[in-house]
């Protein structure tokens, strides 16, 4: 897990704030993705981009362990991101194929100013260019394409997941706006728990939840008195996407379940305060039509998923991934911020106990802790 991010430009390095560890190299790995034409530097700085670029990278699926360099070219407007197996540079080309899709992930107007032309290509290609190689494109698009979207037709990007390898604090996750999640893939990986995201693993369904009533309890008045958050169910505790088997009729009994474990919160909170969502689990499929490449015409393989790319047996270049339904849900329990108006009678409390969410974990109130969180909280 201490295998750096590098960061440079083309020409020298550029030191990025919030990163680890970050000097020069000399770029050996062909695995990777030349990404173009992005902003130029006098629209944007290239620490900026690069954090943008982060974001999208975390929206497509790719962790910090997949990543080995990002190196911007400001003069040529693009950039080279080098991945450490060719499972995560099959994915990422195969995800940006479909740009409908892409821009749902992630909305691409924050790094170029001509979404229709951005390409995003395999590193090997374009690995030996230097800056003085590559001149950025001119739009062709109409005017409009480059104005900034308006908040309401910008599309809502996945929940950030932590990048492990970076030595970072708890990660900041804006409290649930709700997530608008499309869907998860089977074994992909999203990070640790912080104070407005946790975990609850259950292999199997409906009774397993039921047995889970306390923890929901405990959790939900954690998130009400510390600013919201999001509780995925089908997760286990280090992040892995496993998902939970529900039938339609228990997922319709779920909304039931979860009315008896909120009657429990004082004072009472209202169905509009929290949301509940089954969200898809897909598991990632490689199609291979071809002989003499690693398998029968029309052999599938598994991908290896985003969680851990190189674990399984890379595709072969050049194979189509598709996304199979397991049938399997996560369920999304999303608290919305709430402040209490007085203190402390407005603080909430599951079973007569007061519950705080504090980094990655969920801690009980003593009588005294609670006059000093009072005090702070008035100020």
């Amino acid at each position: 897990m201490d295998s750096p991010i590098v960061v440079t430009g083309f020409e020298e390095p550029k030191k990025i704030t919030g990163l680890s560890r970050i000097h020069p190299v000399l770029v050996k790995e062909v695995m990777g993705l030349f990404i173009r034409p992005l902003f130029t530097s006098h629209v944007i700085s290239e620490d900026e981009m690069v954090t943008r670029l982060l974001a999208l990278l975390d929206a497509v699926g790719m962790r910090s362990v997949d990543i080995t360099f990002i190196r911007i070219n400001s003069k040529g407007a693009c950039a080279k991101v080098g991945l450490s197996s060719v499972v995560a540079e099959d994915y990422a080309i195969q995800t940006q194929m479909d740009r409908n899709y892409l821009q749902h992930l992630y909305d691409l107007s924050q790094i170029t100013d001509c979404v229709d032309l951005l390409r995003i290509d395999r590193l090997e290609k374009f690995i030996h260019l230097e800056a003085s190689d590559i001149k950025p494109k001119k739009c062709a698009t109409p005017p409009e394409c480059h104005e900034p979207r308006s908040p309401t037709k910008m599309t809502t990007p996945r929940p950030p997941r932590v990048h492990l390898v970076k030595k970072t604090s708890t990660p900041k996750i804006h409290p649930c706006g709700c997530p608008q999640t499309p869907h998860y893939i089977l074994g992909e990986g999203l990070g640790s728990e912080n104070r407005h995201f946790i975990y609850l693993w259950m292999e199997t369904s409906w009774r397993d939840l039921e047995g889970f009533s306390e923890d929901v309890g405990v959790n939900v008045c954690g998130f009400l008195n510390s600013g919201g958050g999001v509780m995925c169910v089908g997760v286990e505790g280090y992040g892995k996407v496993s998902g939970t088997l529900f039938s339609e009729q228990q997922q319709r009994q779920v909304s039931g379940w979860m009315s008896e474990v909120v009657k429990r919160i004082k004072p009472g909170i209202g169905e509009d305060e929290y949301s509940l969502r089954f969200v898809s689990v897909f598991e990632l499929t490689a199609e291979q039509g071809e002989k003499g490449k690693g398998g029968a015409p029309g052999a599938k393989q598994a991908a290896g998923s985003r969680q851990a790319p190189g674990a399984k047996q890379a595709p072969p270049s050049g194979a189509e991934f598709e996304r199979r339904d397991t049938g399997r849900r996560v369920l999304e329990i999303c608290v919305k911020p709430s402040e209490p108006v007085t203190y402390p009678e407005n603080l909430y409390s599951y079973c007569d106990k007061l519950y705080l969410r504090r980094d990655g974990s969920t801690m009980e109130i003593k009588p005294e802790t609670t006059e000093m969180v009072c005090k702070r909280k008035k100020k």
